[in-house]
């Protein structure tokens, strides 16, 4: 267990570690959260943006440090809140009794002599001091604005301050090196949609943008840099989510002559050195099969307290069914009629299971015995096949301890529960076909190579999830380094054309090292960390689940002369391949 602190609020970000700093190499003294008594007496120049303005008197200066209040000067003029101004004056101490504590410079105030207008803002279309009650959309489409909001700044200097520990630590400490990989690839199969760039000088050709870095770090470790990092953009076309944006960031890491504890280590020395609070190491490690059975999940919330459970031995079995259960202890006492019939429509949905909600009271002692409950307690229980019955009751677990803790009732510990997922299948079954349950790269265990010849749905992938609060932060696995493994594995079972990937098994035939690596995935890390439902909230100009950015009105349409000069020659390919219909 990891006790949480509030990550925004412990997290030394980089002007509190030398204030001084902030102000080197530019015009201002000093800035708007650094003075206190010790500058009593000093001149100051300030730069910042208008919070407040009261009885033309009193000024509250803004920056992305903090605030300041300033005494302005007699008869001064009235000025529009978020205009940007240059305040030159002393600093003195607050009257006796004025002091105000919610502020870091709250002892002190500045006597202006000279206030500058350097740029006057009209009416902003919302208050950047209390954005709470304004609509997404806004948020978005204003987001330079958004910004100057001190959770969005608290959150992106976060994130940069995350950044920087982890690169520290992998190459000052550990000795990896930063490479840039090509964003201009091409279509390789399998994972998402890609997006498609054209090529004007390559008729009828074109890029795609890369899912991940993964065959380029692959083909690094053949190089012989044997240890490499990223912070790197990636990109899918497909339907956002909350937790989903069409580019996204992670941090890419590749090893030689590695195996997954190894990996899985040094992620956790990694993490424990860069996250804002104290992480016990090592992560504990669950097998795939059994977090399946007891969550209902590959991603499980450690917080919450409820297991499946089987049903007693005492229970009448039903043939060729599965009776499976949840306790929810004490939750009569906050689950009440509404709540209940949520959670019926929410099963509902769940083709194939029957699900009923049992409610003990001290009417029904044999209930109290059966499931050794108590008289507050609610049991949800299910029946089915074992996947739809653990399916049902996971997303269960999740949905009732959310109804709970809306109802007042503390379910969730307080803690940042990580946790490591091993021994996934290798493949997975849809349709009929085979199908990567990680990607097509990722190895067999050793001892189940065989059956990747005989009997590929029983193979179990070295593969490894990384999962923080029910949300997969991170994942990874040990490579196919020999071509002929690879090469089988891509046509004799997933049924795919190889030759797109001739440059990776041709480079593998040229003394590839064994490897492995992880990505985390940055923006879920840090919305979680900030404890935020949406990565919108630690992205600086994210995109809407549409995949629009309403700032720039992106996606937009090409103009004639863009279609002609980008698209002229594949449409002309496409015209010219429809059939004559012409008598």
């Amino acid at each position: 267990m990891y006790r949480i602190y509030n990550a925004i609020r412990t997290i030394k970000i980089p002007f509190t570690r030398s204030k001084r700093l902030s102000s080197s190499f530019c015009a201002r003294s000093h800035t708007c959260g650094e003075l206190n008594d010790s500058n009593v007496g000093e001149r100051v120049t300030l730069y910042g943006w208008v919070q407040f303005q009261r009885m033309n008197k009193f000024l509250t200066l803004r920056d992305s440090y903090g605030s300041t209040q300033v005494i302005l000067p007699p008869k001064f003029a009235k000025l529009k809140p978020e205009s940007v101004v240059k305040v030159s004056g002393s600093v003195a101490k607050r009257p006796e009794g004025l002091s105000n504590s919610d502020m870091k410079t709250g002892n002190i105030e500045i006597i202006a002599d000279d206030v500058e207008l350097l740029n006057e803002c009209p009416q902003t279309p919302f208050s950047v001091h209390d954005n709470r009650n304004v609509n997404e959309d806004t948020r978005l489409k204003h987001r330079y604005l958004d910004i100057r909001s001190a959770e969005m700044q608290k959150r992106l200097r976060m994130r940069s301050k995350l950044l920087f520990k982890m690169r520290e630590f992998l190459c000052e400490k550990h000795n990896f090196v930063d490479v840039e990989t090509p964003t201009l690839f091409r279509k390789t199969p399998g994972g998402a949609r890609e997006f498609i760039i054209p090529s004007h000088t390559v008729p009828n050709h074109f890029y795609s943008l890369p899912q991940s870095p993964q065959q380029f770090k692959q083909l690094l470790m053949v190089g012989g840099i044997d240890r490499y990092m990223q912070i790197a953009r990636c990109y899918r076309d497909e339907t956002t989510r909350p937790d989903r944006q069409p580019e996204f960031t992670q941090l890419d890491l590749e090893m030689s002559f590695v195996d997954s504890e190894n990996i899985m280590n040094l992620t956790e020395e990694m993490l424990k050195y860069s996250l804002p609070f104290e992480l016990e190491t090592p992560i504990p490690r669950y097998d795939y099969g059994q977090v399946m059975i007891d969550y209902g999940t590959d991603k499980p919330d450690l917080r919450i307290p409820y297991k499946i459970e089987n049903i007693p031995q005492s229970m009448p079995k039903i043939k060729h069914e599965t009776i499976k259960f949840i306790k929810l202890e004490g939750a009569t006492n906050y689950l009440e009629e509404p709540q209940l019939k949520e959670l019926m429509k929410y099963a509902s949905d769940f083709q194939g299971r029957e699900f009923r909600i049992l409610q003990t009271n001290d009417a029904q002692n044999s209930i109290h015995k059966i499931f050794n409950s108590k008289p507050e307690d609610i049991i949800l229980m299910a029946t089915g096949s074992v996947p739809q019955v653990c399916s049902l009751l996971g997303n269960l677990r999740v949905a009732s301890a959310d109804l709970l803790e809306k109802s007042g009732c503390k379910v969730r510990s307080s803690d940042y529960r990580f946790a490591w997922i091993k021994n996934f299948p290798l493949f997975e079954k849809n349709d009929g076909k085979f199908e990567s349950a990680h990607h097509p790269f990722t190895a067999p265990q050793e001892k189940d190579e065989h059956l990747v010849y005989t009997d590929p749905i029983m193979a179990r992938g070295n593969h490894y999830d990384l999962v923080l609060n029910g949300f997969e932060v991170g994942g990874g696995s040990i490579r196919n380094h020999k071509s002929t493994l690879q090469r089988y594995i891509i046509e004799e079972i997933l049924k795919e054309d190889s030759k797109t990937l001739d440059h990776l098994l041709t480079a593998l035939d040229m003394g590839a090292p064994p490897h492995g690596g992880i990505a985390l995935g940055l923006d879920r890390l840090v919305a979680v960390l900030c404890n935020v439902t949406s990565i919108k909230e630690v992205i600086a100009f994210p995109k809407t689940n549409e995949g629009r950015d309403l700032m720039s009105c992106s996606p937009a349409p090409l103009s004639k002369e863009d279609a002609d000069y980008y698209l002229k020659d594949y449409i002309s390919k496409k015209q010219s391949e429809k059939p004559n219909t012409t008598t």
